[in-house]
């Protein structure tokens, strides 16, 4: 072969690698200068925005209170633990550490930091002191991938108290009650920060792009009267208590707004731990259909007068028996056979009633229900309102005209029928009911009064008036007895409905008064509605009425309506008059026994005719239930919890000291510590009870009695 042919093919061959060795390195270099000056700027925002995060930044939900400040729930200080199993190194090590604080198992908190993904909640609620103890671990490095995070818990200082009007919170925000139908002012609105995040998603700091503070939700301050509250719930358990029976509903209403200044059913539950009484969440007064019985004939008698069939003393003979489509109807009780139409309604006549039923006809009959707006729903500000349950217009037959004209066969709610009966309290208006009555802001400025609404003129002043004189014989002289009021003229109704089964009419009733006063102008109606009372006592006069007359006692006392005392309404009606027996016995008031020694406090408990019930086995009393100055009925059992006669537990700790406080600075001290709130008043914290520095149990409760602050002497507020 010729050597210069070869050496010739050699240089072309490297010519071309050369050439394309050049060409790649030029692409190469091309790309890079594409990616480092031409992109740079791209690829940098995107690899910081793959590390940006969106931090929520919760508002603090408004609080609830009664109609004068009192705080009724309030959203304190907690916090949430977590953690990234990804970054767990020694899961055992860690468990070990948690669950003293956490007060959970080390089994249990291992598994969680175990588990598969990378999030995982340890613990949804914790005070802020476990926070604390969870920081210091985690400043000496000892719980790599374990986090907090602040929030806030939702409280009700009162528990049992209020439960169905207040409602609760879950997840979602407002469930039940006020919580639920003013969920959108309560909520306020979140804000969040936009930063960059480490993989845990906690923020870098000195990256924070935006910060969108939130915005706390507005106060919802109610209608209701702490006060009238208490009363009314407390003597509706003292009713379920002494007549056996198995629900109980009460409400209070200012007749010319329609505000509910007390409303209240039994059996009620806690909404601090509303997951353990499910069942009992419906028993409102808006959400349980009930027969209403006599206590439904004042509508009957409006529609009557109004429609010109009656006068109050039109004379009218009662056979005792009215025979409709072959079924007979009676008197509960015999009556006079020669009666008046006043004294027909006093007696509360079914035969009456129902033959003015059947002169007022389907067709003119319903037109009075549904101006009294009882075909419809209340319409108030409480979420679940039931409809009430009627024949329909169209299948009702004269059996049942006759028999819906004195109550029975139909199912209405007791905020249905007290409405409907507000219109005769209120001069012949329908107005709407409402439980809310402002929305205020962090700096206690009203930002949204809640007007009344007023809807349409259901009958003349005249007849309401004449109605409500009506009633007051009633209270004066027939089956309302037990709801006379002294130096006030009442006007009232009994009920005593019967409930049905599947085989029909069962031996159980349904007892309900309704009383207003003063009968004059009534600045407040009262219904009460008690749902199968057991033993010999359980007619509306027996058992509901008494109620009405404490609790409407109370409502005329709050509201400064002063007593007009006349030669017939000193003196209440003579012993043995049709109506007055009752199983209630005397009432008394409940005296202090907080911090006395237990002989002394059983000594002051004997003395006002009641019992005195002790748990524990201390030698003085830590607290008492009912509360100091609650009505009760006289021999009620008194419980005293006492102090601890052994030492302390080591599980029990000492009791923040809180006085001088404002509430939700003494609900932060006290939740951080383990304890539940009770209040009484509003401003600042005057006294406590246990005192400061005793040792107690955490989750048990502490009362704190809230007091205005004096003004200072010549100065201005």
């Amino acid at each position: 072969m010729d050597r210069g042919n070869n050496a010739g093919g050699f240089g072309r061959r490297t010519a071309v690698v050369t050439f394309w060795g050049i060409l790649c390195l030029g692409v190469l270099t091309a790309r890079l200068v594409d990616i480092q000056v031409v992109q740079q700027r791209h690829l940098s925002s995107g690899a910081a925005q793959e590390h940006l995060g969106t931090v929520p930044l919760p508002a603090t939900r408004g609080e609830i209170t009664d109609s004068g400040g009192r705080v009724l729930a309030v959203s304190v200080p907690a916090a949430m633990v977590t953690a990234d199993p990804r970054l767990i190194t020694d899961p055992a090590t860690e468990a070990a550490a948690l669950a003293p604080i956490l007060g959970a198992s080390r089994a249990q908190i291992r598994r969680l930091l175990r588990g598969p993904g990378q999030y995982a909640v340890l613990a949804a609620e914790v005070s802020t002191s476990q926070a604390a103890a969870i920081g210091g671990l985690q400043a000496r490095g000892a719980l790599p991938g374990i986090y907090t995070h602040g929030t806030t818990v939702r409280r009700y200082p009162d528990g049992f108290f209020m439960g169905h009007l207040l409602g609760f919170v879950n997840a979602a925000g407002g469930a039940a009650g006020v919580e639920l139908s003013y969920q959108k002012a309560l909520a306020g609105a979140n804000g969040y920060i936009l930063a960059q995040v480490d993989p845990a998603g906690q923020i870098i700091p000195g990256t924070v792009i935006r910060n969108v503070p939130p915005k706390q939700g507005l106060t919802v301050r109610l209608t209701v009267d702490a006060a009238l509250q208490s009363d009314l719930q407390q003597q509706l358990e003292l009713a379920v208590a002494t007549t056996r029976a198995s629900r109980a509903f009460g409400i209070v209403l200012q007749p010319s707004s329609g505000a509910i200044l007390a409303a209240s059913a039994w059996p009620t539950y806690d909404p601090n731990a509303y997951w353990n009484a499910p069942a009992t969440w419906a028993n409102t007064v808006q959400g349980f259909d009930l027969p209403p019985g006599s206590v439904f004939k004042p509508i009957t008698v409006s529609a009557a007068l109004q429609s010109g069939i009656v006068t109050p003393d039109t004379p009218l003979f009662d056979p005792g028996v009215l025979r409709v489509d072959g079924a007979a109807i009676h008197n509960f009780t015999p009556l006079e056979r020669h009666t008046t139409f006043t004294r027909a309604f006093e007696e509360s006549a079914n035969v009456v009633f129902g033959t003015v039923g059947l002169e007022l006809g389907p067709s003119r009959f319903y037109r009075f229900l549904h101006a009294f707006g009882l075909l419809g729903l209340p319409g108030s500000d409480l979420p679940g309102e039931q409809p009430d349950i009627f024949v329909p217009q169209a299948q009702a037959n004269p059996l049942a005209v006759a028999e819906e004209s004195f109550g029975e066969t139909l199912s209405v709610t007791p905020l249905s029928l007290i409405t409907a009966l507000n219109v005769i309290a209120d001069g012949g208006l329908l107005v709407q009911p409402h439980v809310g009555l402002d929305l205020v802001d962090g700096s206690g400025h009203v930002v949204h009064p809640i007007e009344p609404v007023i809807g349409r003129r259901v009958i003349p002043a005249s007849v309401a008036a004449t109605v409500r004189q009506m009633m007051v014989g009633v209270v004066d002289n027939g089956t309302g007895q037990r709801g006379f009021i002294p130096c006030y003229d009442v006007a009232g109704k009994t009920g005593t409905a019967n409930i049905y089964g599947p085989g029909g009419v069962t031996n159980n009733f349904i007892a309900s008064f309704v009383g207003m006063a003063p009968a004059g102008s009534p600045a407040a109606i009262a219904l009460v509605m008690i749902y199968r009372p057991q033993g010999s006592f359980n007619e509306g006069g027996e058992v509901a009425a008494p109620v009405v007359q404490a609790v409407l006692r109370d409502a005329l006392h709050d509201l400064g309506v002063p007593p007009h005392c006349t030669a017939g309404n000193i003196l209440p009606p003579k012993p043995g008059a049709q109506g007055t027996t009752s199983l209630v016995l005397d009432m008394v008031t409940m005296p202090a026994i907080a911090n006395l020694p237990v002989a002394a406090a059983t000594a002051r408990v004997q003395a006002s005719g009641l019992r005195l019930d002790l748990r524990g086995g201390g030698t003085r009393i830590l607290r008492q239930d009912p509360p100091p100055g609650a009505t009760v009925q006289k021999w009620t059992a008194v419980v005293g919890y006492t102090t601890p006669a052994q030492p302390a537990p080591a599980s029990f700790v000492r009791v923040p000291d809180v006085l001088g406080q404002p509430l939700a600075a003494a609900a932060a001290n006290l939740a951080s510590a383990g304890f539940a709130l009770e209040v009484t008043g509003t401003g600042l914290a005057a006294t406590q009870n246990p005192p400061a520095g005793m040792l107690a149990d955490p989750g048990s409760a502490v009362h704190v009695d809230f007091r205005p602050v004096a003004p200072i002497a010549g100065g201005k507020r």
